[in-house]
């Protein structure tokens, strides 16, 4: 099930590639299909290890979302847009 999920997410990136939020729910996706497995394996080995770390992974996960979320809403100030062809704002002006 974990590897269903996983591969959802990783076709959903490689499709849609103009609407960054659909990428982020993707990469969202893939570390829920990742969570899963891991939890899948903890409880098969009896071993409390990987719950554990999946509670790390949505940590990390809650706190990627609202920074990249934040982005998205000083982009859409800035440019009047959030389509992925026209992010520059890493180049920099030369």
């Amino acid at each position: 099930m974990s590897e269903i999920i996983y591969v959802i997410g990783v076709i959903g990136i490689i499709i849609n590639r103009r609407n960054i939020i659909i990428m982020i729910m993707s990469m969202e996706m893939m570390l829920m299909g990742g969570n899963i497995g891991m939890c899948e394996g903890s409880v098969g080995m009896g071993d409390i290890m990987g719950e554990s770390s999946v509670l790390l992974v949505l940590t990390v996960a809650a706190c990627e979302a609202g920074i990249g979320l934040s982005m998205l809403m000083l982009q859409y100030k800035r440019e009047k847009s959030i389509r992925v062809e026209e992010m520059n704002i890493m180049e920099g002006e030369w």
